[in-house]
């Protein structure tokens, strides 16, 4: 079992904060007559000092370092946002606990912003719960035995409306710096951002939009607080006029946040699919976009650069036979602090796979897959969209919930990059915690390999990589059930031993020397 541990809190005391006026802790005074004393028995010594020591002083010695500490499992968070709501919609969560070879006592729970008590709670290792998704933000937290073995996720699914089609996300980790590509403030393509404080103390985020001209002007500082345990939703219309491609980055310069953002596309006043928008992996020289989905319909890469010198990208696709080159999609060169578009669609051969970015300055980037206007059948159907964005690679496990949903179906799309063939472990778990699926599989070099999923009763998947393996991972949801609306989504699988970990206090005999 993956555990992260933490040293025992001790000494515990009132949070150091950087714009905090009191900066020490209280200290005894003594008695004027002891001070006297002491003052003199000090002079004693350092004459002592320094005749031993040939002149110089002495140096101070250094405290003794704190006593050996007892380890104690921490706690970790996930933010589910707050889900669409509406006679034209159904928004689930669901949260699991995945079980481990070493299991120990643990609880996950699931507790809207502004409640005093959680609206659900899992204790049993292997189990989870699928609940109608609440109005406000969801703060998931796993706690000792499960806090790093947990997952979460929310799924709308929406008949008619500006959230027609599926938008699906696992639950956002809080971090520091968040970044976002290819989003949009124009009429017909727009995004709003939630942001979520998951601590109880308030948190300040800076926002730098990247354009397809440079970076982007923000009319009264890019500053947005965000109250502690609470949550907002930010209309980036609202924010900067631009058209184009465009890309953000956020930046918690106080504390930390949970982000996800929501796109919604429409022509005129018709609405034209919706979905939730992940965060990219952060700027590198090689960055991965799995969970690509197969099938004709466009397939936009939206590459960002956020420094200060051009970028020339390389792309390549990890398709069913092996590494390709996409194309009339093979290069794009980026300029400083810009984000660029390229329609990928025809070098992609509408099969299932990853883009990879090779750059020599880091970016990062996400695809849009458009899902196709017409059914099987010829008829016309409102069209939707999936937006698959940079991740990391899995570390050994993988957990992705909503494999067996009615009326959904679920494909997985794993991508290697390493060299040689590479043994993965695909689980279908029920959320009484019984395996319904159990496979084997190998995926070849620089190759992706596709599976469909399935479960009579609603699951999760558990996919168990060698450590470092470099093996990506991304669910494609197709709704399936009789409907005037196309229904796509796409889910990065997340390791659940890189969740966001948050540390109790621990005992420093420097804090405020």
């Amino acid at each position: 079992m993956s555990e992260h541990q933490y040293p025992e809190q001790q000494n515990p005391g009132r949070a150091y904060q950087d714009d905090d006026p009191e900066v020490v802790d209280w200290q005894p005074v003594s008695e004027p007559g002891a001070q006297q004393r002491g003052a003199g028995l000090l002079a004693v010594v350092a004459g002592i000092a320094i005749l031993l020591g040939g002149g110089s002083l002495l140096q101070p010695a250094l405290a003794d370092p704190p006593p050996a500490q007892q380890p104690v499992i921490g706690r970790t968070n996930v933010v589910c946002p707050a889900a669409p709501t509406g006679d034209d919609v159904r928004s689930v969560v669901q949260a699991v606990a995945n079980k481990q070879k070493n299991d120990q006592p643990g609880t996950l729970s699931g507790t809207p912003v502004g409640a005093d008590k959680p609206a659900f709670q899992v204790t049993d290792p292997g189990k989870g719960v699928t609940k109608a998704a609440p109005k406000d933000t969801l703060i998931v937290t796993g706690e000792r035995g499960l806090a790093t073995a947990s997952s979460a996720g929310t799924l709308t699914n929406g008949s008619a409306g500006v959230n027609s089609g599926l938008l699906g996300a696992s639950c956002s980790k809080p971090a520091a710096s968040h970044f976002f590509a290819g989003i949009g403030a124009e009429k017909d393509f727009r995004t709003e951002l939630v942001i979520t404080n998951p601590d109880e103390t308030p948190a300040q985020v800076d926002v730098t939009f990247l354009g397809s001209k440079g970076s982007v002007p923000v009319p009264g500082g890019p500053g947005i607080e965000i109250p502690g345990l609470q949550s907002r939703v930010i209309a980036l219309d609202t924010m900067v006029t631009v058209k184009g491609a465009l890309s953000a980055q956020l930046v918690a310069s106080r504390g930390r946040v949970a982000v996800m953002a929501r796109d919604y596309r429409s022509k005129g006043d018709e609405p034209r699919g919706a979905d939730w928008h992940a965060s990219s992996a952060a700027p590198a020289n090689q960055v991965i976009i799995p969970g690509v989905p197969d099938g004709s319909g466009g397939r936009k890469l939206v590459v960002a650069n956020p420094g200060t010198v051009p970028a020339h990208v390389e792309i390549a696709g990890l398709g069913l036979q092996g590494e390709f080159v996409p194309a009339g999609g093979d290069q794009i060169d980026v300029p400083a602090q810009s984000t660029a578009l390229l329609e990928l669609g025809p070098g992609l051969v509408e099969q299932a796979g990853a883009v990879k970015l090779t750059s020599d300055q880091p970016v990062t980037g996400a695809i849009r897959s458009d899902a196709p206007s017409a059914g099987e059948t010829g008829d016309k159907l409102v069209p939707d969209f999936a937006v698959q964005p940079a991740a990391l690679p899995l570390r050994e496990v993988g957990v992705l919930p909503f494999v067996g949903e009615s009326g959904i179906e679920s494909q997985l799309v794993l991508s290697h990059l390493g060299e040689g063939k590479v043994d993965v472990i695909i689980e279908v778990v029920s959320m009484a915690g019984v395996t319904v699926k159990l496979e084997k599989v190998q995926v070849a070099a620089a190759s992706t390999l596709v599976r469909q999923l399935s479960s009579p009763l609603p699951a999760y998947v558990v996919i168990r990589t060698p450590e470092n393996s470099g093996v990506y991972a991304g669910l494609v949801q197709r709704r399936t059930s009789n409907t005037d609306v196309f229904g796509i989504t796409t889910l990065a699988v997340s390791s659940p031993d890189v969740a966001d970990r948050v540390q109790p206090a621990s005992y420093d005999p420097w804090t405020a020397r």
